[in-house]
């Protein structure tokens, strides 16, 4: 793989302390490809203090046609992911967090079936693996999908928002054209896919179900700080200032593409609201909190109805009800009210 034109696609990997699920993850990418040539799996550990890069040297050893490994000091997955865009050999980028997995063979056939010079990106079907949905999960080896959508990334982001990477084919040398690189530290796969379908490529979607995203309990439940919150609270802001700026670039024959963009905005608030809860935010912060969520137009909220829209309404009429709620979140709603739903 020292000829860089040889490398047909790159597959990123952040890695960090996933010594759980990183053995099934690169079990399954080293099945993804029909021989060592064209292709490589590109692990960025970011810092892990498990066992996650002696499992990748363990790989590495076996399988040194495929799996490169750059380490690098803990900076987050959006550093790691970027690190990967920059430092991929192949034509094409795929995305694989580390505790998930892919059908065998799932990226050749991709290649195969869809993708061809004409286009930038091909987007896929995926399924998510939680406790209940493995309980009766049989998998099947068959690859099969039809093109379910085939025109501009524009046309194809007025039907709804593309919230993940890992079901997505990219090509390297539009994301390096346009810039797209990963900005924020939460909701970050919005943000990408945003950026990269509002510069319009060519894409194919097709309905193949290849990937397995799977859910770890330990992630529902586990607590985050207020500034983990407030970090959420950041960047949902940053993101909806782009969706702002890309309506703004909207043609007069694209009301559906707005109109999209205004059901993302408007989503986003409800989640930024709730999100803000968990910031503990001190009187002189929910000031400056409340403009910047008052020029965003978040409150009042007046796209939904019923009891969460009003209750968050009456939460953030003044700082007294705020740090009411903001208290029964922190200490029973989330310790004690969302791990239950997460088992029911």
């Amino acid at each position: 793989m020292d000829d860089m034109n040889a490398v047909v696609l790159t597959v990123v990997v952040p890695v960090y302390n996933a010594e759980r699920y990183l053995d099934r993850c690169l079990d399954s990418l080293v099945k993804q490809w029909n021989s060592h040539e064209g292709y490589e799996i590109l692990c960025i550990n970011d810092g892990s203090t498990d066992k996650s890069y002696e499992i990748l040297l363990r790989y590495a050893t076996m399988y040194p046609e495929y799996i490169r490994i750059i380490n690098q000091e803990n900076k987050g997955i959006i550093a790691a992911r970027n690190r990967g865009i920059k430092e991929a050999k192949g034509e094409i980028i795929a995305f694989c967090d580390d505790d998930d997995f892919l059908k065998s063979g799932a990226y050749q056939y991709l290649y195969d079936q869809f993708w061809n010079d004409n286009i930038d990106v091909v987007s896929f079907y995926s399924i998510t693996l939680d406790r209940y949905v493995l309980k009766k999960w049989k998998e099947t080896t068959e690859l099969y999908g039809e093109i379910v959508f085939q025109g501009t990334g524009r046309e194809y982001y007025q039907r709804g928002r593309q919230m993940f990477v890992w079901n997505q084919l990219y090509r390297k040398e539009f994301l390096v054209k346009n810039n797209i690189e990963f900005t924020i530290p939460r909701y970050e796969d919005v943000q990408f896919n945003m950026d990269v379908y509002m510069h319009n490529p060519n894409v194919i979607v097709t309905n193949a179900c290849l990937y397995r995203y799977t859910v770890n309990p330990e992630q529902t439940t586990k607590k985050r700080s207020a500034c983990v919150y407030r970090i959420i609270v950041d960047s949902v802001l940053s993101l909806t200032d782009s969706i702002e700026k890309y309506k703004g670039q909207c043609g007069k024959d694209e009301e559906e593409l707005k109109s999209n963009l205004d059901k993302i905005k408007d989503e986003m608030a409800v989640r930024c609201l709730i999100k803000g809860l968990g910031g503990m935010y001190l009187k002189y912060e929910y000031s400056t909190l409340m403009v910047k969520l008052q020029e965003r137009a978040f409150l009042p909220i007046r796209h939904i109805g019923g009891k969460q829209a009003f209750l968050l309404n009456n939460i953030y009429k003044s700082y007294f009800s705020y740090k009411i709620a903001s208290w029964l979140y922190r200490k029973v709603f989330v310790p004690y009210v969302i791990p239950r739903l997460a088992q029911n």
